[in-house]
């Protein structure tokens, strides 16, 4: 009898010098030729006959192995109901093309945003789909934050996607204690971060000294990082006792929140070290001048790791580097009880470190961030405008001043600079200035040489263009989104055009279907 393998040999040696037998072939192939599609039966005889009769076995061989496979055993499961909200169908086409666009992850993340913020879940086939394509460091909490109770259910026995199933249950919906306790490690970090946020006081009874030694080393330090979100004085003692821990990172993690916690023990410490080694004297004409001595190894406990916890510039180490650290650690509004002049004045004044001039700008800017004070962090710019990291401290109205005149200046080198300092959000204003600017910016090619001006200014405001669909006001979408798809350019610009266009086309049809779900 023939068998497959005999067909294959025929084809190979030539059916001339090894012919197929048709009444050879096995039953159940013989019966699929005699019905052949076309109703008529196979021909008889001849070369071209035996070449149909090969291909038509070896095709009856595919056609009878198909429909001899059984199919995957099957079984039913029931899902639990969830207690959130379906994502309206629009919407959930709408995730899906963003799902689809690796450029538009940043309105991606936008879209889960609102998702979980208004308490809905996509549905189990989707956020296996999410989890797919868009799970990552940074962005896996937020994928969880947008699965129920079905989604977890429905993928908790995946052999890759079932742990973070699991860890579902603690990244939305109300806090859950058991899920708590029974949870891995990453699991019970995304509830910390969640329960910081809602209810600072109910997080310190579930962190410890004793459950945070508990958890995974190289986690540790991101539940303490976590703590910045409502820190209050009642943080200081489990602080204090991450001092202790194994672990670098956790060490540096405790002493930053140390010196950001107004009245603790480090602040304590750094507001007298200050107290014996800064002083203000009055020079001829009335000049303040500031004379600063040297802070001696163990002023301040050691067990704050400042050396290892705030970097100073590389000059200024090991010995004014020791004080420079504790006057970050000073609040910036203690200063004129300390020493009796302001931090702004202290910036007037003329500062010298063991007789030595010594510039105190760095550490003021240091301190300015340390303590979030706008008012400092606006006389530093005015100071040096160069200093663009000041900006984001600033009152939202003086900041959006200083970015609209450098947008409106055209100096696209300091634009980029201070994209990276621009709020989330921006005002109608602001968004149709930075269209008006990436759109004059455009490479038009009149010119080789001011086509290679142009290119690189506009490759200067890729980071505004990258920004734009989602951080534009939504009033403003409509303008901006006409204002970038009246120009055309080539290369690579053109890529990143073509992606904020269709971004902004996209957030105007979330934007549409926003106010269609809840009017």
């Amino acid at each position: 009898m023939s068998s497959f393998e005999s067909l294959v040999r025929s084809a190979t040696v030539g059916l001339g010098a090894r012919p197929l037998d048709r009444e050879a072939l096995p039953p159940r192939i013989a019966r699929t030729l005699s019905h052949p599609a076309d109703g008529d039966a196979l021909p008889r005889g001849g070369a071209g006959r035996d070449a149909a009769l090969a291909l038509d076995a070896a095709a009856a061989y595919a056609l009878v192995h198909r429909v001899g496979i059984e199919s995957a055993a099957t079984t039913a499961v029931t899902l639990p109901s969830s207690s959130r909200q379906p994502v309206p169908d629009r919407l959930s086409s709408l995730l899906s093309t963003l799902m689809a666009d690796a450029g538009q992850h940043s309105l991606l993340c936008a879209v889960l945003r609102f998702v979980r913020d208004r308490g809905m879940a996509v549905a189990p086939r989707q956020a296996a789909a999410l989890l797919g394509g868009h799970i990552r460091r940074g962005y896996d909490e937020l994928v969880l934050g947008v699965m129920d109770e079905r989604a977890a259910a429905a993928l908790a026995d995946h052999p890759k996607w079932g742990v973070y199933a699991r860890r579902a249950a603690l990244c939305g919906g109300p806090f859950d204690r058991d899920a708590w306790d029974d949870g891995d490690c990453l699991g019970r970090l995304f509830c910390y971060r969640r329960l910081r946020a809602q209810d600072p006081r109910l997080s310190r009874e579930f962190l410890t000294p004793e459950t945070l030694r508990k958890q995974a080393a190289d986690r540790r330090a991101e539940f303490v990082w976590a703590i910045g979100t409502g820190l209050s004085p009642a943080d200081e003692p489990l602080l204090e006792k991450a001092l202790e821990d194994s672990k670098e990172n956790v060490r540096k993690a405790a002493t930053v929140m140390l010196c950001r916690l107004d009245g603790s023990a480090l602040v304590r410490q750094a507001e007298d070290a200050v107290r014996r080694h800064v002083t203000v004297e009055r020079g001829p004409m009335r000049q303040t001048r500031i004379a600063c001595t040297p802070l001696e190894p163990g002023e301040i406990d050691a067990r704050y790791r400042l050396d290892a916890s705030l970097g100073v510039p590389r000059q200024f180490e090991p010995t004014a580097g020791r004080l420079m650290k504790a006057m970050i650690c000073v609040p910036t509004g203690r200063w004129k009880g300390l020493i009796g002049i302001t931090a702004s004045e202290m910036l007037q004044a003329q500062a010298a470190y063991d007789g030595e001039p010594m510039d105190l700008e760095w550490t003021l800017g240091r301190a300015a961030w340390n303590w979030h004070d706008a008012a400092l962090a606006a006389e530093l710019f005015a100071r040096d405008p160069t200093n663009v990291e000041m900006v984001a401290l600033m009152e939202e109205r003086r900041r959006e001043e200083i970015i609209l005149d450098a947008l409106e200046s055209g100096d696209t080198p300091r634009i980029s600079d201070m994209a990276r300092h621009m709020p989330e959000a921006w005002t109608p204003r602001l968004s149709l200035a930075v269209a008006r600017t990436i759109a004059r910016h455009a490479p038009t090619g009149r010119s080789q040489t001011a086509s290679a001006h142009q290119a690189r200014a506009f490759h200067n405001l890729s980071g505004l263009l990258a920004a734009l669909p989602t951080a534009c006001a939504p009033e403003a979408v409509p303008e901006a989104l006409a204002a970038l798809d009246s120009i055309a350019v080539e290369g690579q610009s053109a890529h990143r055009l073509d992606a904020a266009v269709k971004g902004l086309a996209l957030r105007a049809s979330f934007l549409t279907i926003v106010d269609q779900e809840t009017t």
